[in-house]
């Protein structure tokens, strides 16, 4: 190290994790850091700091602008306080200790670890133990919050980060809802639309917006000039939620692992739902109500009539719903709105009568149920045939797919603890143990991705055949075939029209019909 200049980046971060602990703090970080740097003869280029950022991701704004510097040779070292400042993801922070920062020429030190790369003692296996232990600690964390979490939800407390709209923790325990009496009229106005002038999203939505009442995130950030304008999702976020008729859900959704910031929905059966928890906004009447009309609410037509297939019609080519336009001369249509609205540069007009659609949709159903009639237990193996024919992977091959995943993971750990051993009998050269150790665990990351990957197929394909009794519970339900909005919100999930073409000199259109609770095409 003689005559060697040593530039350092200083490297800080503080995740929330961390709790606020003045022992990792930002500033105690850089004055370890600064003393070290003093005492050393090291030239401190720049302070990199990440405040609020999880060990287990990399993308981090002033981690990356370091990297940047290094690119550009402009420092030669790095200094944290100690290896979890790096990070907590051991794979990741090898490949850059042990790899990227070693082919650049950065000396590498965690000062409360006693790690130096730039030292004949620099020891790798004490280094890769370490990094390993610090991936523990959020995996560690994860597990005990997930539990502890599951046990407060089971409990009826609340457990969200923030209250929902129209309530507010209580002051003397934040796992306690009360009303906010500021907004909760807000809520009422909601539902009221809802249930008893059969209002659906979007029409809510341009009524607060138009009244002037603040939406939650303009409430909750109190902003003195909202725009308070209001959309479809913000509205169905407050009319979905049970919260509102005295009912916690906890488990809706979750990561895929501590590592991810994927978030997927997990089934029904999957949530925790305590009733009566907190006071009610709403009454379960009311609910009750506004739901049914949601689910079999019929959209006015501008001809006087009603549209059974509100919320029901699709664009197969840009995605967007089609809207239905009265004719003087002919019969109602649908068209695809964004070619409305935006011209047919951005979509084409998707033309299809609403007499047309009845009777493709209504001969479709009929076929279905003279299916069923015929043969029910034939009708229902060809459902199931037909979702695997659709499906990426049917519940065997998804199951067998998991159990495989899991197998290699635990190869993998006990290739990384005979490394180990090997290492610490001396049969390993270090470097050796610490080149196969980044591997595998680099292998053990990719393989926890596809395990969670193929545990979501699996759960999906099985849900799926599950719901196949609901499917025929409803076919078996319909006596004769009357189409209504609330036969086809029962059966159909969407429906879409493709734009017209030809093909050997006749005009064709297809109409594709997408069931609910099985999801695939029957015809």
């Amino acid at each position: 190290m003689t005559g060697q200049v040593y530039i350092a980046a200083a490297y800080c971060r503080l995740s929330r994790d961390d709790g606020g602990l003045e022992s990792v703090s930002i500033e105690t970080q850089k004055k370890i850091i600064a003393d070290y740097c003093k005492s050393n003869g090291i030239m401190i280029y720049d302070y990199y700091c990440d405040d609020g950022f999880t060990g287990t991701n990399f993308d981090r704004p002033h981690f990356q602008k370091m990297i940047r510097d290094i690119e550009e040779k402009k420092v030669n070292t790095v200094i944290v306080k100690d290896l979890s400042r790096m990070g907590r993801d051991s794979a990741e922070v090898s490949n850059w200790v042990d790899k990227r920062f070693f082919e650049c020429g950065i000396r590498f030190i965690a000062l409360g670890d006693n790690i130096d790369s730039g030292i004949a003692e620099y020891d790798s296996f004490y280094f890769a133990v370490r990094n390993v232990f610090n991936e523990m600690y959020p995996l560690d964390c994860s597990k005990k919050t997930k539990m502890a979490l599951t046990t407060r939800a089971k409990n009826g407390q609340f457990v969200g980060s923030k209250a929902p709209y129209g309530y507010k923790k209580s002051e003397t325990d934040k796992h306690i809802l009360e009303i906010d009496e500021n907004v909760s009229d807000n809520v009422k106005l909601i539902f009221k639309l809802a249930s008893e002038n059969n209002y659906g999203f979007n029409k809510i939505a341009r009524v607060l917006s138009e009244i002037r009442i603040p939406t939650p995130k303009e409430y909750a950030e109190k902003k003195e000039n909202p725009s308070c304008d209001w959309n479809l999702t913000s509205v169905k976020k407050i009319l979905e939620d049970e919260v509102y008729i005295g009912n916690l859900t906890y488990g809706r959704r979750h990561k895929v692992s501590f590592k991810s910031k994927k978030i997927i929905k997990q089934s029904k059966d999957k949530w925790i739902v305590t009733e009566n928890t907190h006071p009610a906004i709403i009454s379960r009447e009311e609910w009750e109500k506004a739901h049914n009309n949601l689910k079999s609410r019929k959209r006015t037509r501008q001809c006087g009539e009603q549209s059974i297939f509100a919320g029901l019609v699709y664009c197969d080519t840009c995605g967007y719903a089609l809207s239905l336009s009265p004719s003087k001369t002919q019969d109602d249509f649908y068209c695809c709105n964004t070619y409305k609205k935006k011209g047919k540069n951005r979509c084409s007009i998707h033309y299809i009568k609403y007499s047309d659609l009845c009777d493709i949709v209504l001969k479709d159903i009929q076929k279905q149920i003279k299916l069923f009639t015929k043969d029910e237990n034939k009708y229902a193996e060809l459902l199931k045939s037909r979702i695997e024919e659709n499906s990426s992977e049917t519940i065997d091959k998804a199951l067998e797919f998991v159990k495989k995943a899991e197998s290699e993971i635990e190869k993998t750990d006990t290739i990384i603890t005979k490394l180990y051993e090997d290492r610490v009998t001396g049969k390993l050269p270090e470097e050796t143990f610490t080149m196969i150790l980044t591997k595998q665990n680099a292998k053990k990351v990719e393989l926890y991705k596809e395990l969670a990957k193929a545990k979501e197929k699996y759960e999906r394909a099985k849900e799926s055949q599950k719901n196949i009794e609901y499917f025929l519970d409803i076919i078996r339900s319909v006596k004769k075939v009357t189409l209504s909005a609330e036969l086809l919100n029962s059966l159909i999930d969407r429906i879409e029209i493709s734009d017209k073409y030809v093909v050997d000199g006749k005009t064709r259109q297809d109409v594709k019909i997408k069931y609910k609770f099985i999801y695939t095409q029957l015809l």
